[in-house]
């Protein structure tokens, strides 16, 4: 019963889905994400984290590749897309992976998290380094894969998620800024999260803020992005002009006085 319990309250909250055709590691789950959609409260009430996706390790299957040139044309009409796999001083590979599938891989775990590309008995543990698409169709033209070892600490970029409703923003004269996107993180390939949501109910107030240093990352994450950067804040428009109106009050004379060295000179 107690594990029972313990089971239920860690996946209380939490969604799983299922990221299509995903080859799944040698005895290991597929390519599934799960998030927490329920937002842990602090001992204050407070708190602008909701959840972190994280994707299970995914593979895709790839091939050497024969057609160069001219001929990628005719790979890529087949449903065929050109990867390059290079880094960690080994040889540069040029392989193949069928469109639809590494299109999916691509779709499940971005650029900040790892998979495996297996191709002619080889895995070669990668991240995607350069995704190139059409300008009109953004159909998947060419991938590079750079190697990354499981036991070193690499930097990535991790996206932000805004959810929920600002009260501070809805008082009068108020407005939300959301000032970051994503945020870079350091951490082992392995535990990076593939997003980060932001609760943007944490803006209670008006002249409120969430600093990227208010995020809590996952154990094992460190952040790089500067921590007093602004991710969300609510800003009161017009604000600015006051002090400027309430100095000149003061200082009527101030620009007469300023002026008088330059006539003497």
């Amino acid at each position: 019963m107690a594990g029972e319990g313990s089971r239920k309250a860690a996946g209380e909250g939490c969604k799983r889905r299922e990221s299509g055709n995903l080859l799944p590691p040698a005895g290991g789950r597929g390519g599934v994400l799960v998030y927490c959609a329920e937002r842990p409260v602090a001992a204050d009430g407070g708190g602008a984290f909701r959840g972190i996706w994280i994707m299970a390790e995914t593979q895709i299957e790839a091939e050497p590749r024969v057609a160069l040139g001219k001929k990628v044309k005719a790979l890529r009409r087949a449903g065929v897309t050109p990867i390059h796999v290079y880094g960690r001083s080994a040889e540069s590979l040029s392989l193949q992976a069928e469109t639809h599938a590494l299109a999916r891989a691509l779709g499940a775990v971005g650029q900040t998290s790892p998979l495996t590309v297996k191709a002619d008995g080889q895995e070669h543990f990668v991240m995607a380094q350069h995704v190139q698409r059409h300008p009109v169709t953004e159909r998947l033209l060419h991938v590079d894969f750079i190697r990354v070892s499981r036991t070193e600490r690499v930097q990535a970029v991790v996206p932000l998620r805004f959810e929920g409703e600002s009260l501070g923003a809805r008082a009068d004269g108020a407005s939300l800024s959301e000032d970051l996107r994503e945020i870079t993180v350091e951490a082992l390939p392995t535990d990076i999260p593939q997003a980060l949501a932001v609760d943007l109910a944490a803006l209670e107030t008006p002249d409120s803020a969430i600093l990227a240093g208010d995020l809590p990352l996952p154990a094992g994450v460190t952040l790089i992005t500067d921590p007093t950067a602004y991710v969300a804040r609510v800003t009161q428009r017009g604000a600015s002009a006051e002090p400027s109106a309430e100095s000149d009050a003061e200082t009527p004379g101030e620009p007469e006085g300023a002026a008088a060295p330059s006539d003497s000179e």
